[in-house]
């Protein structure tokens, strides 16, 4: 067993503790916890310092001893995924975090949101990690790690996920400058009003952000996404306040999804992507399939390429109704009446498969 490499304990819900030795496995490199019954880690998991891909890493308090302590010598880290620092924040603790200083241990107190800030202030990432993984974080600010003055602590991570984060207000503007972040992913961060830095000041030209693709869901309170100059390919799913889309040269692809809005986003207007795929319900789509007569049209007509669907859902079927444009050559085709009602269905099914050449 000492020389075991990989264990891989996703979906063992019945499995619900670690062995207290497992620090001992000094050669593993793969740990997966995920949605397993596993809520608590041993004290010495930190000895397993040959870890490249840790995954499901419960952070959790017993007395003034935190899970999170553990992370520290786990410095060959490339990904890294955080769940339940929900469990961190709801407890006044006393925690010893070893310091970025060098190695002194000094004793931390704080309560509710202010604790868990400070808390993740301490994790101080290992360099080599590719993939960043943060699930229920409820501080009101991220890390000072991710401000403009640490990033070299980051320089090797490519992919962020950020997932539950009721209470954060902002993202650092130090997020942006990371060299080589490709992905970030962005779920049910209802407080951040912002994705992308607030202006572009002069000397980001010369090192802009490298951030190439982004994916917003459950962002109730987006407003803006901005000064990306590298940003190609942006998702957005259930951002109904999103106002302002800005800054964005190198964008190519457009994924929208919301089935509750009632007019497409004026913002698709100040965007020129090549491609944008849109998700809506019945009533949107049957608009937007009037073609060149819809209120719509403005909106989207100077993308290349558009493609629509929404459901039927009397018949569960999913993306049943469609709208394909091409802006050149010209090409519209529908399968949806623009007098459907809810469920899509109409007397006849003249429009189906409609082509409009001009």
């Amino acid at each position: 067993m000492k020389f075991l490499q990989c264990i891989d304990l996703t979906n063992c819900k019945s499995l619900v503790k670690l062995p207290v030795g497992i620090g001992m496995l000094r050669q593993l490199r793969y740990l997966s916890l995920l949605n397993s019954g596993i809520n608590n880690i041993p004290r010495g998991f930190s000895g397993l310092t040959n870890l490249r891909v840790l995954k499901g890493f419960p952070a959790h308090v017993e007395g003034d001893w935190c899970s999170l302590e553990e992370l520290g010598p786990l410095n060959r880290l490339k990904s890294l995924d955080i769940r339940g620092l929900k469990n961190v924040s709801y407890s006044t603790f006393a925690i010893k975090c070893t310091s970025r200083s060098g190695g002194a241990h000094r004793l931390v107190k704080q309560e509710e949101q202010q604790q868990i800030e400070k808390v993740f202030d301490e994790l101080c990432p290992p360099p080599c990690l590719e993939t960043l993984a943060i699930e229920g974080y409820f501080g009101q600010r991220l890390s000072q790690w991710m401000t403009s003055t640490a990033i070299v602590s980051l320089g090797c991570l490519r992919i962020l996920f950020m997932e539950d984060l009721p209470y954060c207000t902002e993202l650092p503007d130090g997020l942006w400058q990371l060299p080589s972040l490709e992905l970030l992913q962005i779920r049910n961060a209802p407080g951040i009003k912002r994705v992308g830095p607030e202006f572009l000041l002069p000397h980001h030209h010369d090192h802009p952000s490298a951030v190439e693709k982004i994916l917003v869901t459950g962002c109730h309170g987006l407003e803006r996404i901005s000064n990306l100059p590298n940003l190609q390919n942006l998702v957005i799913i259930r951002c109904p306040e999103l106002k302002v889309l800005e800054g964005l040269p190198a964008l190519q692809k457009v994924g929208l999804e919301d089935y509750d809005m009632k007019t497409l986003p004026g913002y698709l207007k100040d965007v020129n992507p090549r491609d944008l795929l849109l998700d809506c319900d019945v009533s949107l789509l049957a608009s937007i399939g009037k073609g060149k007569s819809s209120p719509e049209w403005d909106k989207f007509s100077h993308i290349k390429q558009v493609k629509a669907h929404a459901d039927d859902d009397d018949n569960n079927i999913e993306r049943k109704w469609y709208m394909k444009y091409t802006r050149d050559p010209f090409s519209f085709k529908t399968n949806i009446s623009p007098s459907a009602d809810a469920s899509g269905d109409e007397t006849e099914e003249v429009l189906l498969d409609k082509v409009e050449q001009v």
